[in-house]
């Protein structure tokens, strides 16, 4: 008899163990609700900050790419310019394609050589919607891309 006693107590003990329950999980999805509904006008907002800023690196990231292939493969890379995105070595980006209401604009194309120089300086202008302040990307005589 005492087993069967022991065993008894063993299974109320599981049967107060419950979880949650059903008004419970209400309560928590509807404030998940009420947060998440909160939250996303302020990340509405941003996103066009953030595809301006993410066109920058973009464009920055690729002209370095460039550059470091002309001094690996001791070769000089061409990056040239449109209304909507570059090209180099016959590998086309777009940016108005990838960057949601982003422009850009180049004061010219540029040529990095197997020193890992370029052939001249360039600016070249991001802008986004209308308010935010545009990027720009500056590559220097010295090969250096860097983004202001």
């Amino acid at each position: 008899m005492p087993q069967d006693a022991d065993m008894l107590t063993r299974f109320s003990v599981i049967k107060d163990k419950r979880g949650f329950s059903l008004l419970e999980l209400i309560v928590v999805v509807a404030l998940i609700g009420i947060l998440s509904g909160l939250a996303i006008p302020s990340i509405k907002s941003s996103m066009p900050q953030y595809y301006l800023s993410g066109a920058a690196r973009q464009v920055m990231t690729d002209l370095m790419l460039a550059r470091m292939k002309a001094v690996s493969s001791n070769a000089d890379r061409a990056v040239t310019f449109s209304s909507t995105g570059y090209i180099i070595q016959g590998i086309s980006t777009d940016i108005p394609s990838q960057f949601k209401g982003v422009s850009l604009s180049s004061t010219g194309d540029i040529t990095f050589n197997s020193t890992g120089t370029s052939s001249g300086s360039i600016v070249i202008t991001l802008t986004g919607s209308p308010g935010l302040s545009p990027k720009y990307v500056d590559v220097s005589a010295a090969g250096r891309a860097r983004i202001r």
